[in-house]
């Protein structure tokens, strides 16, 4: 098949005609056919030495769930028995405090809490608050504070006497206590209450106190009153730790995306001459070279120089890694260079090796370089780092789709080591599971919750109201519905109203008057379902607003995933604009950064095939090549093969169709669900229509007689083949739909089993409830 600029039917069409009825000829075996009629064989076409298989390329550029199973047998068949001198020592059991009171309002209850039995003394003062018999204000008090141990415990004392005594009003000491407890237990309307009693009693608020409230009001998305807080204890106190700037701008950064605002807290900071630990240093610098002002990065890089931290390890290396976690090329030269070696005695010098090798695990993480990301996680020789880097790589596994990944991790630190799995890493791993099978997360969902009803010490309720999924928005009629996880906290009173699946404007506008910018998934799914013209023109101002300041090369939106959802919108609202420049202008992009992700690439080829354009969606094909990018994660490489099947329809690529047809049918571990098979079985009706309707006419005026031969025998060889393809098609489709039906069933059962595995490994390493610490 030749092929030129345009559309993809015309041009294959005149290629064929110039060939002046020299019929190319194919033969090519379908997998499991005979095609053997004498006719097919006569005007069969041999593929031109100039084709490409461009399903073998697909291939090659697709990281299948099998082959990063095979990549990854390092971390599941690791040897983690050195961490155990690292591994938290296993709690002991934990004693009711000794009292100051005697209880006389409640029979027995002196005896059971003499004998420890703290689940049975709450089941007594539950029987009896039902039957009106209640501790005195003093009693509670002091049983509260013996439930201490039992953060769990003490948690539902405090719930069941909430209405019965006014528990801002105890002491300010025990005041401070229900504070911890109901930070740990995630009640932030208790929390609220309590510490606004709280400061009006105490002249000083611990750090403790301060960081936890910090976090309960950027966790609840109340920016102003965590900014105020924060600024009013750097303007009053003169003494503050370093530890509570980290937490304050990696948390603020984390929830607004807002560079302005951390960069005025960190000024306020050194303002004040408080001290601060390098890494967040580093964290702003780059923050502000990312954002390209070039007056904030003068004055960030002359405050550095000023505290003698600018030539540090952590400075330059922090700014190097910013750079190669975006370049696969740069990295790999990178890391068999001369220059690492140099960073190496920088580090050693300063005393930094363990920051060194961390940021090196995170770039062979980014880079899907397991083999030495397991090298320097090994390495690690202090438990600080340690929980850092399980952490990093729980969560490079959740983005990157792969829970049986986090479960083999922990099942092996555990088993090896006896490390204690904490309640936040079941939640990492029961987002991945959501995110891999959204078409599943109903039926996950109910039996996670069952799970978590089975636990013994009935201690991760909290997880079950946490832990919620939300049918995903669409402005269409899906076959199926898809779900995506969502942690919900308490609402407090003056909060923000949580993101509705449909994100309209004035949710991303009472966002941004907080200090809230929108990343571009909630832009895009925003301009989407939008069919306002003015709320669209506002969408796309913000986007571009915010891309001024967040991309130091260029004023144009860089994500192409929202770009192409704006250049859709625009032509929906009647705008004449050209397809084919608007790719160019992509291309243009991609060169002009040097960077760009599978999902970007995998969007503009769908651009490029829908809209026919073959020549721009090969050279898309060949940057995944160029930029090293490969396509992972189930729900990407299936988005991809859609598309490049329906691109091999509209170019009657039947060779390459097929291949792709039997490679997928011979995978063992994809799971689609019904819009997948549904969307491929639209393409091929689709397709064979059209190609009916192509030669439903060849005695057309302007063809010689040579040409309409030409077209006659290519007319003859698809009759022939078409219906055997299309048995092949739907034979091949159907293997596969009964396949992850079954498959299906299997993904359910064993997320459930890995998740109550999980939650038993909790409830068996301690008797207490967690403290909450993210």
């Amino acid at each position: 098949m030749f092929y030129c600029k345009g559309k993809i039917r015309y041009p294959n069409l005149s290629s064929l005609l110039k060939k002046s009825g020299h019929q190319l000829r194919f033969n090519y075996s379908l997998p499991h056919t005979n095609i053997n009629d004498d006719n097919i064989e006569a005007v069969g076409r041999q593929l031109d030495d100039q084709q490409i298989n461009y399903a073998n390329k697909v291939i090659s550029i697709i990281k299948t769930p099998d082959e990063v199973k095979n990549e990854l047998q390092g971390f599941v068949h690791a040897d983690f028995t050195n961490f155990k001198e690292l591994t938290a020592p296993g709690v002991s059991n934990q004693k009711i405090l000794s009292r100051n009171v005697e209880y006389k309002s409640i029979n027995k209850l002196n005896e059971i809490l003499s004998d420890n039995q703290v689940k049975k003394a709450l089941e007594l003062v539950k029987s009896n608050y039902k039957q009106g018999n209640f501790l005195t204000f003093v009693e509670f008090q002091n049983l509260f504070i013996q439930f201490l141990p039992f953060n769990w415990y003490a948690y539902r004392l405090l719930k069941l006497y909430e209405t019965k005594y006014d528990l801002t009003s105890v002491h300010t000491k025990v005041l401070a206590l229900v504070l911890k407890i109901s930070y740990a237990n995630f009640d932030f309307k208790l929390f609220d209450r309590s510490f606004q009693s709280f400061q009006t009693k105490s002249d000083k608020i611990p750090v403790d106190i301060l960081m936890s409230a910090i976090q309960v009001y950027l966790k609840t998305e109340n920016i102003q009153i965590a900014t105020q807080l924060f600024n009013q204890q750097v303007m009053t106190e003169e003494d503050l730790p370093p530890r509570i700037l980290d937490l304050f701008i990696s948390n603020l950064y984390n929830q607004t995306r807002n560079i302005n605002l951390c960069f005025s807290s960190y000024r306020l900071w050194l303002s004040k001459k408080l001290d601060t630990n390098i890494s967040i240093d580093s964290f702003m610098y780059n923050l502000l070279l990312e954002s390209g002002n070039t007056e904030d990065i003068s004055w960030i890089e002359k405050s550095l120089k000023d505290r003698n931290r600018y030539d540090k390890f952590v400075i330059r290396f922090g700014n190097l890694c910013n750079d190669l976690s975006k370049n696969y090329n740069s990295y790999n030269t990178f890391i068999n260079s001369e220059e690492l070696l140099k960073f190496k005695i920088l580090a050693e010098r300063d005393n930094e090796v363990t920051s060194l090798l961390n940021n090196l695990t995170y770039l062979h993480l980014r880079h899907r370089n397991y083999e030495l990301a397991l090298e320097t996680f090994k390495q690690v020789d202090n438990r600080k780092d340690f929980q850092l880097t399980i952490f990093s790589i729980l969560r490079h596994f959740e983005k990157e789709q792969k829970p049986e990944m986090i479960y083999s991790v922990l099942k092996n630190l555990k088993e090896q080591s006896n490390y204690r799995i904490h309640w936040s890493q079941i939640l990492i791993y029961w987002r991945s599971v959501i995110k891999k099978y959204p078409h599943l997360g109903f039926e996950l969902q109910k039996k996670f919750k069952k799970s978590l009803k089975r636990s013994k010490y009935h201690r991760f309720g909290f997880l079950s109201k946490m832990l919620l999924v939300n049918k995903q928005s669409s402005n269409g009629a899906t076959l199926e519905i898809r779900y995506y996880p969502i942690v919900k906290y308490d609402n407090l009173e003056f909060d923000i109203k949580p993101l509705p699946a449909a994100p309209k404007l004035q949710n991303i506008e009472s966002r941004l008057v907080a200090g809230i910018l929108p990343n571009s998934e909630l832009l895009r799914k925003s301009v989407k379902l939008t069919n306002d013209k003015f709320e669209f023109d506002r969408l796309v101002e913000i986007a571009n607003q915010l891309q001024l300041r967040t991309s130091k090369n260029t004023a144009q939106v860089k994500n192409i995933k929202l770009n192409v959802e704006i250049f859709y919108k625009e032509c929906s609202f009647g705008t004449k604009l050209s397809m084919k420049e608007f790719i160019n202008e992509q291309l243009n992009i991609i060169d002009d950064t040097k960077f760009v992700d599978d999902q970007d690439l995998c969007e503009l080829f769908k651009v490029c095939v829908k809209s026919e354009f073959y020549e721009e969606s090969v050279f898309v094909l060949s940057l995944l090549e160029e930029y090293k990018v490969k396509i992972v994660g189930d729900q990407q490489i299936l988005k991809f093969l859609s598309m490049f099947i329906k691109w091999c329809w509209i170019n009657k690529d039947f060779k390459d169709l097929l291949t792709i047809l039997e490679w997928l049918k011979n995978q063992t571990e994809f799971t689609t669900d019904k819009y997948f098979w549904s969307n491929l079985k639209n393409a091929a009706s689709k397709n064979v229509s059209r190609i009916e309707r192509e030669f439903c006419d060849i005695s057309h005026s302007s063809f010689t007689q040579d040409q309409i031969v030409a077209l006659g025998e290519e007319k003859t060889y698809i009759e022939k083949v078409l219906p055997h393809v299309m048995n092949y098609y739907d034979y091949t489709l159907d293997k596969i739909k009964d396949k992850n039906l079954e498959r299906s069933d299997l993904v359910i059962d064993h997320s459930f089993r890995c998740f109550s595995q999980m939650i038993k490994w909790v409830d068996e390493d301690t008797e207490t409830m967690f403290e909450g610490e993210w």
